[in-house]
């Protein structure tokens, strides 16, 4: 519905309720604006930037339920590594008291220092993506997920402009 009226007042992910100011999706976009010389050699010439945040309209209501979903992710990649450090220090321990084997992975210096981290951020990530999965479930039916306000036509006509979504990069 939206869709075909981009300027019409309905938030973009419900299109049942007026927007509310406050509560917009703000979508950083960058794009390079000093076009290289015809003398200048391209890995010594140091790109512009110009940067805009595009506002996506939303309802106080489907930010509630982004910002509950985003709170699920953030819980669970939190306590995956936590998980991910208690495993780690469980690893560490049972190596030193029963199984002299694991001991000897671990306490080797090349493979202790990648073990370690590699455990413990794992379990993040999982537990960050089985978060998002199980999050799901607060965006009510009907309401699209945040990602969606990439298809909006102010993201979509900045795209036709030469913008991308994104902060500007650190290095060209």
């Amino acid at each position: 519905m939206s869709q075909e009226r981009p300027n019409a007042p309905l938030c973009w992910f419900c299109e049942t309720r007026p927007p509310d100011r406050d509560s917009a999706s703000k979508w950083d976009m960058y794009k390079e604006t000093r076009e290289q010389q015809k003398d200048e050699v391209a890995s010594i010439a140091a790109p512009s930037w110009e940067t805009t945040s595009v506002p996506v309209p939303r309802c106080a209501e489907c930010k509630r339920a982004h910002d509950k979903r985003e709170g699920y992710v953030e819980r669970g990649w939190k306590v995956g590594l936590l998980l991910g450090v208690v495993l780690t220090v469980l690893l560490y321990l049972s190596g030193l008291m029963f199984i002299p084997t694991l001991a000897r992975i671990i306490f080797r210096p090349t493979l202790g220092f990648v073990i370690i981290p590699a455990v413990a951020l794992s379990f993040a990530i999982a537990g960050g993506i089985a978060a998002w999965f199980i999050g799901r479930s607060a965006i009510p039916q009907g309401v699209k997920d945040q990602s969606a306000a990439t298809q909006h036509p102010n993201v979509k006509s900045m795209e036709r402009d030469g913008w991308k979504i994104g902060s500007k990069p650190l290095r060209a």
